[in-house]
């Protein structure tokens, strides 16, 4: 519980997404922005080499 209230866990998470995208660099990656306790993959689409896209969503 310590480590993921220190971020530990998110910076795990991060780190190993990375290692699985780098092999689809140029990949087109769809990817979420993440909201409350949700996983956090915004470090590795940030560091994709390739086309991001995101959902968008309109008021209700």
């Amino acid at each position: 519980m310590a480590a993921r209230a220190a971020g530990g866990d998110g910076q795990a998470l991060s780190r190993h997404l990375i290692a699985t995208l780098t092999p689809h660099a140029r990949a087109v990656l769809a990817g979420y922005w993440p909201m409350r306790d949700e996983a956090d993959p915004r470090a590795a689409m940030a560091a994709h080499d390739g086309p991001l896209v995101l959902p968008v969503v309109t008021g209700k």
